[in-house]
């Protein structure tokens, strides 16, 4: 499948919501400046919900930390909801040639770590080349399907 270069994060976010949408969930956009640090997507899937911070890059960064609009606010915000919640929290990053997902249990670490390796070395962190294939992985591992 050839590579796709979204113009901007909201492009890529809502190419996300589109396939997901497909497959049965129910998503909701959530970029209201006024409630700070709540994720881009709150999602509901066979009886599961949780929350996802978007991210797109026009090139893989080298860390979560290189990632200028990424903030600790954020990063505390999935963990502590992670933790208590229903554990779904995730952090998507895009890119026009990988796609990583962190779980909130490893975002602390995973943040200093070169993402090309998370997968390698961090339990909770999944890549696959295209943004399809990404939403492939989260409607089976997430919605059991």
């Amino acid at each position: 499948m050839p590579t796709v270069e979204f113009t901007c994060e909201n492009e890529y976010r809502d190419a996300i919501v589109a396939a997901m949408t497909v497959k049965g969930w129910i998503l909701q956009v959530h970029s209201d400046e006024n409630c700070r640090y709540i994720p881009d997507l709150s999602f509901s899937g066979n009886r599961t919900g949780g929350w996802i911070e978007v991210k797109y890059c026009k090139q893989m960064p080298e860390t979560l930390n290189h990632i200028d609009h990424y903030t600790k606010g954020q990063e505390l915000w999935l963990r502590g909801h992670g933790a208590v919640g229903t554990g779904y929290c995730y952090l998507l990053v895009g890119s026009p040639s990988e796609h990583i997902l962190v779980r909130w249990d490893a975002l602390k670490e995973a943040r200093h770590l070169p993402l090309v390796a998370l997968p390698f070395r961090l339990l909770g962190v999944t890549s696959t080349p295209t943004w399809q294939d990404m939403c492939t992985f989260l409607n089976r591992h997430i919605t059991a399907r």
